[in-house]
């Protein structure tokens, strides 16, 4: 399954939540309500819109439910890889579980060895897509989702890439930023796609899975004076930018499964690292004492 290349944060109004002893309803139903919902939301109404959000978050955990039906009236089996989904801003994947999920999937890959794959894992990407999967449009007309959206994530191996890439510049609330060569890499412009980003208030970037595709990541890295995290793994990056010295709030560096001999000149310019990944790089074991010594505080990650 190809990752959605944009997440859209769509709020409904209330509707009366069906009783406990209703008779459970099918995906394809749910997912009906939703979209009768959006359409008919009052947005410049702000009590509707609260109670819309309400209702969202209800409706994606009746979606979730192990005892939903399929299309054809059987018993869904919880054990048939149905996804499970949330919507990704009410109650379903904030940033900090995102972190986690990846983090978990930087540590199975490494543990795979050389030829581990680092995939936007079929966790994260059920927990996005959903709920709206019948009624997605790349054209986002959305207003709220243009100024409220905090999560944009590009996937650079599906063919609706290039639409999503042409209205990135419309976005204004973009934190976390994950642009991803998929499951076997893809060709990326990432000057271009960090100079559309130029106006986010970023604080996550990933740029990840893009193998023999990225060797190098742009200077421009150093427009993001807010950014907290960089994760460039499962690339071919030879070495790190010096202007990476320029986001003096960078706490943690994940650069796992990159041919890099050595990470110094960024570990002495950022004062603020808590957190460096480098396994399955060529940094020796010299290098990781020595950057033990300049940042003491530092959790080096090898495995």
């Amino acid at each position: 399954m190809k990752l959605l290349p944009v997440v859209l944060v769509l709020l409904m109004p209330f509707v009366a939540i069906p009783p406990l002893n209703a008779a459970p309803r099918t995906p394809a139903e749910i997912r009906k309500e939703m979209a009768a919902i959006r359409r008919s939301t009052n947005w410049g109404n702000e009590a509707e819109a609260t109670a819309a959000n309400e209702r969202i978050a209800t409706l994606a955990r009746e979606l979730a439910m192990p005892n939903q039906v399929s299309s054809d009236g059987a018993a869904a089996d919880p054990g048939s890889g149905t996804p499970a989904t949330a919507d990704p801003n009410e109650g379903g994947l904030n940033g900090a579980e995102f972190q986690f999920m990846l983090g978990q999937q930087v540590a199975e890959a490494v543990g795979r060895g050389e030829k581990g794959d680092i995939l936007l894992a079929t966790s994260v990407r059920e927990k996005i897509v959903a709920e709206y999967r019948d009624d997605v449009n790349p054209e986002i007309k959305n207003a709220d989702a243009l100024n409220e959206l905090t999560l944009l994530i590009i996937d650079l191996s599906s063919p609706a890439a290039p639409a999503v890439i042409a209205q990135m510049q419309r976005y204004r609330s973009i934190k976390t930023l994950v642009l991803t060569g998929g499951a076997t890499g893809a060709p990326v412009d990432l000057p271009l796609l960090l100079a559309k980003a130029a106006g986010y208030p970023l604080q996550e970037l990933y740029i990840i899975n893009f193998r023999h595709f990225v060797t190098a990541l742009p200077p421009a890295v150093n427009q993001f004076k807010d950014l907290r995290l960089l994760a460039a793994f499962n690339n071919e990056l030879a070495a790190v930018p010096p202007q990476l010295a320029d986001c003096a709030k960078l706490e943690t560096l994940f650069v796992d499964l990159n041919p890099l001999r050595t990470v110094l000149p960024a570990v002495r310019s950022l004062p603020k690292l808590a957190r460096l990944g480098i396994g399955k790089t060529k940094i020796s074991a010299a290098e990781q004492a020595e950057i033990h010594q300049i940042r003491p505080a530092c959790s080096i990650l090898t495995e």
